[in-house]
């Protein structure tokens, strides 16, 4: 929410054009545009903006559009986006062409990517958990192998990825080891609780 507050506090005090904006804040300029434009359409000055938390500039962002059938349409995609989107070599792109083949009255892809940025950064912000210190640890190995290389024989092998993550502070801990055994798990986790100094009421899994 920080960097659409920025979008707006450029193009309103400093009355920057797009450009300037989307260079500054590392955005596309169509991004930029989009969502000047949005709160242009709204009607709602700069200092009333200025005055809403974080939940009610999503809510404002989203309310019109949930009364769009087009719009449902494509929320009804997000969900099956975000899910995809954590898989290698999927893009947003590769995603929209799947949309827009089975919705051929859909958004454009600019305005897919607009609306999916908004939907997710309500989403998470209403997925936000609170962890209590010392409560939590979350283990598990991570999906994808990495690869290393012998430097006496050159041989690459390739390894599992044990992760381990405090939940109230998320201080990581990350550990290769051969195989998925459990021998190699036990002592990843023992390595785990060394490494942050002790351990936790209870450790979750998956």
């Amino acid at each position: 929410m920080d960097k659409i507050r920025e979008i707006l506090r450029l193009s309103h005090e400093l009355n920057l054009g797009c450009r300037k904006i989307a260079a500054a804040l590392n955005i596309s300029k169509t991004a930029a545009s989009q969502y000047i434009s949005e709160f242009r359409a709204y009607g709602i000055d700069y200092e009333s903006i200025c005055n809403l938390s974080d939940s009610e500039l999503l809510e404002l962002l989203s309310s019109k559009k949930k009364k769009c059938k087009k719009y449902e349409t494509l929320e009804s995609y997000f969900c099956y986006f975000a899910k995809e989107l954590k898989r290698k070599g999927v893009t947003l792109k590769t995603l929209w062409e799947e949309y827009i083949k089975a919705n051929p009255g859909g958004y454009s892809y600019p305005r897919t990517t607009w609306h999916y940025r908004v939907w997710k950064q309500a989403s998470d912000a209403t997925m936000h958990i609170e962890h209590k210190a010392g409560d939590k640890t979350f283990v598990d190995f991570a999906g994808q192998k990495l690869a290393i290389v012998d430097r006496k024989t050159g041989e690459i092998k390739d390894v599992e990825v044990f992760v381990a993550i405090l939940g109230a502070s998320q201080l990581t801990y990350v550990e290769a080891t051969e195989s998925q055994n459990s021998c190699n798990w036990i002592r990843a986790n023992e390595n785990a609780f060394l490494n942050f100094g002790g351990g936790y009421s209870s450790n979750c899994t998956g």
